[in-house]
């Protein structure tokens, strides 16, 4: 009897010992892999170009290009691409991703935004095409602003700086052309991030990629306060209501 109850300690700190090494081992890899995940996914190409009337315009609208230097698929939930004028700050929210929304391994996003203009040609990944990507009313200057990529807890991704913008990453990139027929590109055929805007861009001709393993989906809009606010008096009104009787 006394070997049986003694035993069971045994087996329970075995247990417990068991149990520490997994969580160890779960924390441990949370640690490598989390930060690396993040950290592989660039800013790769900007186009800033689209909504305009301009004869020779490439595209209707803007578009920002993500790719995943990663080994493996990364969620964008909580996610959001951002834009900043000239000499403002970062305030509109070019795209908020949510639930569902993952860049693959080695993969590129599109993400078109911007008001239409009557010039240029539809990008595949607008939400016509059933494709990747998610148009909202945040147009881009066509020469001189920002762009960066933050995750849940707002810390900066990416950041790329083009013109006479004051947000960037080493010195800005330069400007596209005039005439809305350039984007910005990484020169780089690895994607590389040297943390200088001006060596890792180059204006050129826009080569938008939806990618194949990618997906955007746009985070839900939160009801208005008011609406919220209603909802809160109905509840503590019914509860004065229940406590009189």
């Amino acid at each position: 009897m006394r070997k049986f109850v003694c035993s069971i300690p045994r087996v329970v700190l075995g247990i417990k010992k068991a149990r520490l090494k997994i969580g160890l081992a779960l924390l441990a890899a949370v640690a490598i892999f989390a930060p690396q995940g993040r950290a592989a996914i660039v800013i790769n190409e900007v186009y800033p170009g689209g909504g305009s009337a301009a004869a020779g315009t490439t595209y209707m609208r803007d578009f920002v290009e993500l790719f995943n230097t990663g080994a493996t698929p990364v969620s964008l939930d909580g996610f959001k691409l951002q834009y900043a004028s000239a000499t403002g700050a970062f305030t509109n929210a070019v795209f908020s991703f949510g639930p569902g929304s993952i860049i693959g391994a080695n993969d590129s996003l599109l993400i078109v935004t911007g008001n239409a203009g009557t010039a240029g040609a539809t990008l595949a990944g607008t939400p016509t095409d059933g494709t990747n990507g998610t148009i909202s009313g945040a147009s881009l200057s066509a020469t001189n602003g920002a762009v960066r990529l933050i995750d849940g807890s707002s810390t900066v991704i990416d950041l790329v700086g083009y013109g006479t913008a004051v947000n960037f990453e080493g010195t800005a990139a330069p400007s596209p052309a005039a005439g809305n027929q350039q984007s910005l590109a990484r020169n780089d055929i690895t994607h590389a991030d040297s943390g200088v805007n001006s060596a890792d861009f180059t204006a050129g001709t826009p080569t938008p990629n939806p990618g194949t393993t990618s997906t955007a989906v746009a985070a839900p809009v939160p009801e208005p306060t008011s609406v919220c606010l209603l909802g809160l008096a109905a509840v503590l009104g019914v509860s004065r209501r229940r406590r009189r009787a």
